[in-house]
């Protein structure tokens, strides 16, 4: 059963009134971020994508092993996605890490999906 939100309550498919509660059934008033809050630190490790000429910041971590790890995440979803790609034309995202000033991230920025298809484009 599928639910949309609606105004501290969830609205199930078949149109019944589900309120968020927690475990305990204590309302919940907290909001959740869509966007995750950046680390506290002026340098961070950055996964880097290029696609082409086009590079991107794909996401940001306080450790290069973090970074590392999702390097190796991303490049095995873009070896999932290998034959798609090729179908489509498309030219293979490339990541490397960088680490990075907290001033070089743009002001609008968000993590990038692997293949960033959420996107309607790749990158």
């Amino acid at each position: 059963m599928q639910a949309a939100s609606c105004a501290g309550a969830d609205i199930a498919q078949d149109g019944d009134i589900i309120p968020n509660v927690s475990p305990k059934g204590i309302a919940v008033s907290e909001i959740i971020p869509l966007r995750p809050a950046l680390p506290k630190s002026d340098t961070f490790w950055a996964v880097l994508a290029s696609q082409g000429k086009r590079t991107v910041i794909a996401n940001i971590y306080t450790t290069q092993k973090e970074a590392e790890a999702d390097r190796q995440w991303r490049v095995g979803q873009v070896s999932a996605y290998s034959v798609f790609l090729r179908t489509e034309k498309q030219d293979v995202p490339v990541y490397r890490i960088e680490k990075i000033k907290r001033a070089d991230l743009p002001r609008n920025w968000r993590p990038l999906p692997a293949l960033g298809m959420l996107r309607g484009r790749l990158i």
